[in-house]
């Protein structure tokens, strides 16, 4: 099955003329990152996580332009006419949550997701086998220290807990990068999002389901975080 299979709508890029505005709405539609052309050639791409920590030091002003900005980077691409297969070891190879998916005219169309390929691999097992244990968490605290502490960390996924190290919600770069561009740019007053969690021996296929929708699965023990399993967790187990 070639990529271009998977995605019924294209994207529509931004170019170097867009402002830094318009790259934070696009990046909440497509969700992991915008590319951006000139002269109808891929030039880079800003990732949302790259948006929220612009937003956080306020290096630059909501209409500076992309070509001033100094956080676009040339993203790994694949062509639209590849074999998923391909996608998946590439993803796997660079630990990446997503690929631009260019035409041969290296025009991107579509930025491919890691969660978009579970369905294209069959695991077996109990959570326990899959996840990250022992995940770094933000304890809770103001809104501008765990933005601070989400865009510093590097992290998509975040999770929060209290000071009984209760957990309590994720802090998700693209939910909170959107709950910033709804609130007027303002910090909300809560950016923790609430999620379910799973047993430490929850079928993984259970979990392989949830993540299709949600970026990072929470195991929890007495509501105590013991691992956290993302789309890449799954990939990473890919055999051909």
């Amino acid at each position: 099955m070639e990529i271009r299979e998977i995605y019924k709508k294209k994207i529509t890029p931004l170019n170097l003329d867009n402002s830094l505005k318009d790259a934070i709405l696009k990046v909440i539609i497509i969700n992991r990152k915008v590319p951006i052309v000139d002269k109808n050639n891929l030039v880079g791409a800003l990732t949302d996580s790259d948006l929220l920590g612009i937003i956080v030091t306020k290096k630059y002003g909501l209409n500076e332009r992309l070509k001033n900005i100094d956080y676009i980077s040339f993203p790994i691409t694949i062509n639209k006419n590849e074999n998923i297969v391909e996608a998946i070891k590439t993803i796997k190879k660079y630990n990446l949550g997503s690929l631009i998916v260019i035409n041969g005219n290296n025009f991107p169309e579509y930025v491919l997701k890691d969660y978009e390929l579970l369905d294209f691999i069959e695991v077996d097992g109990i959570a326990k086998d899959f996840m990250t244990k022992n995940p770094i968490c933000a304890k809770l605290d103001k809104e501008e220290d765990l933005l601070k502490m989400l865009v510093f960390s590097k992290f998509r996924n975040l999770p929060v807990i209290d000071k009984e190290k209760n957990y309590l919600g994720i802090l998700n770069v693209n939910k909170v990068l959107k709950s910033i561009y709804l609130n007027n740019f303002q910090t909300p007053k809560n950016i923790i999002q609430k999620t379910k969690t799973f047993d430490e021996y929850e079928d993984i296929k259970v979990i392989k389901k949830y993540l299709k929708e949600n970026e990072a699965a929470i195991i929890t023990k007495e509501n105590k975080v013991t691992g956290i399993i993302t789309p890449y967790d799954i990939i990473k187990e890919f055999r051909e």
